[in-house]
């Protein structure tokens, strides 16, 4: 993207091409803002979980199936904090539901028929986190 011109002001920054214009304050591609708060929330969270899934398993399998499953509900529950700051990330819960759901049905059935409903599963109840997450 070669810029034609490029103009700032004390609230934002532009930058106009042959394609448009465009502010560089916004991340390009519908990509997501990196913001500390929500490290912090998700991992957080992660930690809590993780810990106390080791606390019941006793081994670092554990801690790591409870920090996934603890970054999945810090996305899901993500919006219900600040709604004017972060949107629903549904396809980033299906794919966070759906991979933990699997591996968990896998770890505890060894079939892939059983790790194939748990990524179905996973995929479903993580599509529709929004609208379950802000009843936790």
């Amino acid at each position: 993207m070669s810029a034609v011109g490029v103009r700032a002001d004390e609230n934002h920054l532009t930058t106009r091409s042959k394609l448009g214009t465009r502010n560089l304050n916004e991340p390009a591609g519908g990509q997501m803002k990196f913001d500390l708060e929500a490290l912090v929330l998700i991992g957080g969270v992660a930690l809590l979980f993780g810990g106390l899934f080791f606390l019941s398993v006793s081994d670092l399998r554990g801690f790591a199936y409870g920090g996934f499953f603890g970054a999945y509900l810090g996305f899901a529950a993500l919006p219900f904090f600040d709604d004017e700051k972060w949107k629903p990330r549904p396809l980033m819960c299906s794919v966070l539901g759906g991979i933990g759901a699997m591996v968990a049905a896998f770890e505890r059935f060894g079939t892939p028929s059983a790790a194939l409903i748990g990524a179905l599963v996973g995929l479903s109840l993580g599509y529709f986190a929004p609208r379950w997450a802000k009843h936790l």
